[in-house]
């Protein structure tokens, strides 16, 4: 992706199309995925869904901040800054 452009995603099933932008992903227990973000309007979102009915297109979206967030790399750049701050 370049940099004009982050993850977001886009829902279809709630009758209107619906895209936000991708900040966290988790899981709860072994069955729920978690999606967090933001809409284009800026207020928080949280998505949950059971790992059988999971159907969400990834899409690439303008950036809302100065640099867009990279999501599945914030795991591996805390891992790193944590190896530099061992002695």
């Amino acid at each position: 992706m370049d940099q004009d452009h982050e993850v977001g995603a886009r829902l279809v099933t709630f009758g209107v199309d619906f895209t936000f932008h991708i900040e966290d992903l988790g899981y709860w227990g072994p069955d729920l995925v978690m999606f967090h973000g933001v809409n284009d309007q800026g207020k928080k979102v949280e998505l949950l869904q059971h790992v059988s009915q999971l159907s969400v297109l990834l899409v690439a979206i303008d950036k809302v901040g100065e640099k867009p967030r990279r999501v599945g790399f914030k795991l591996m750049e805390q891992l790193e800054e944590d190896e530099e701050d061992t002695p």
